[in-house]
């Protein structure tokens, strides 16, 4: 298994780029990123080709139909960082945050379901050393089979709920997904989510802004899986549009424990660059699994994230 690591340190040296998720933060020109999963954060949010219980869906609708039996997620986030605000001074953002997921597809479902809830805060504080919080709530509902033998479609339905300190903001929006695989060791996604247009009545700043993601994963061997992610994300607010491009390796150590790296560059309308590199480790047992990845940030933005969660399969 040594030349496997050797594999990971190449990949992690020589390798630029990657995507970063984000959710919006309210006066900062980088927005604070958070990831819905510890296995995609610990391949650098590499995932919408890829099947992952409690946050494939999220990414890819389409994955939803590739899960089998019931599972039940839990999980946690914590992210710092520093940056740059938009009168270019040094600011400072904190996100925590805990997400909820069940997901079935027993062999009398008529199609695959699965429910997301998460909760989370974030926290800025600017040079003059006042603060913005931010509390978003948000739930996903999707819904997803098989077409063809070797592809799969699902639908989700995404409510958010943004609130700071003088009122909330709701906005409901939908979007799709495809996983197409021709064999047993590629796999190919195309998502597209928030396609549906905002409300008026929310500011700019607070909208989830359409997302559209290209991802192929490649296994080898059963110990190798590489992912690879292009997301363009397109909003109103030009400091929340973005370019990604990402990369994450995936290795088996042995039957139940795995280890990850992955690196991710993401590029705005602003032309600001944010770097990540990632690190993850793995335990899925029989009768539970746990899962916990590091993110560090650079360029633009300096941080870290961790993320923990905890699968347990009925």
């Amino acid at each position: 298994m040594g030349h496997v690591l050797w594999i990971q340190l190449l990949l992690l040296v020589h390798t630029t780029i990657s995507v970063a998720s984000i959710v919006k933060s309210s006066q900062s020109r980088i927005t604070t990123p958070t990831t819905y999963g510890a296995v995609s954060g610990g391949l650098a949010g590499a995932g919408v080709s890829s099947v992952d219980p409690g946050e494939s869906y999220i990414l890819n609708p389409g994955a939803i139909a590739h899960l089998r039996g019931a599972t039940i997620t839990f999980g946690t986030s914590d992210h710092k960082s520093t940056f740059k605000d938009q009168a270019n001074a040094s600011a400072s953002s904190s996100q925590k945050g805990w997400h909820l997921s069940m997901n079935e597809n027993s062999p009398d479902s008529f199609m695959a379901s699965s429910i997301f809830i998460n909760q989370s805060q974030s926290r800025e504080n600017n040079a003059q050393g006042g603060q913005t919080s931010l509390f978003f709530n948000d739930a996903w509902l999707t819904l997803g089979n098989f077409v063809s033998p070797h592809l799969a479609t699902g639908l989700s339905y995404h409510y958010r709920d943004t609130r700071n300190s003088l009122q909330s903001y709701q906005e409901h929006n939908f979007g799709i997904g495809f996983l197409w695989t021709p064999v047993e060791n590629l796999g190919v996604g195309l998502s597209f989510l928030n396609f549906n247009s905002p409300p008026k009545d929310v500011p700019i700043a607070y909208t989830l802004g359409s997302t559209s993601g290209l991802g192929l994963l490649y296994i080898f061997k059963d110990y190798l899986r590489l992912r690879f992610d292009y997301t363009q994300k397109n909003h109103s607010l030009e400091s929340l549009s973005y370019n990604q491009v990402s990369l994450g390796l995936e290795t088996s150590l042995s039957d139940w424990l795995f280890s990850r790296i992955g690196v991710a560059q993401q590029t705005n309308e602003t032309n600001e660059l944010v770097r990540k590199y990632s690190f993850g480790l793995g335990f899925s047992g029989p009768r539970f699994g746990v899962h916990y990845a590091l993110q560090l940030y650079q360029q633009a933005q300096q941080g870290q994230e961790h993320n923990l969660d905890l699968v347990i399969p009925f």
